[in-house]
């Protein structure tokens, strides 16, 4: 007789005042996704947007330098040049 785990529990989750949440999407969020973006603006989750990724399969430079400026801000630290 195989023995189920019991459920885990529900409750918040604490991450700590020095986190930042980020959603890396490789989809661009339009108008059809306003409820989405709203949603992440609520509970303070970054959205980046990596298109070339869906497209090409890698990231565009510009990508790049998107998600390296959008993680760096959310450490709070300066971009530094590769």
């Amino acid at each position: 007789m195989k023995r189920s785990r019991p459920p885990a529990p529900r409750h918040n989750v604490n991450l700590g005042s020095y986190t930042q949440k980020l959603l890396v999407s490789d989809q661009v969020w339009d108008h059809t996704r306003s409820n989405l973006r709203a949603l992440a603006e609520a509970r303070r989750v970054a959205v980046v947007e990596l298109p070339s990724f869906a497209a090409e399969g890698n990231l565009a430079p510009e990508d790049v330098a998107l998600l390296r400026h959008k993680v760096c801000e959310g450490l709070d630290r300066k971009i530094v040049a590769p």
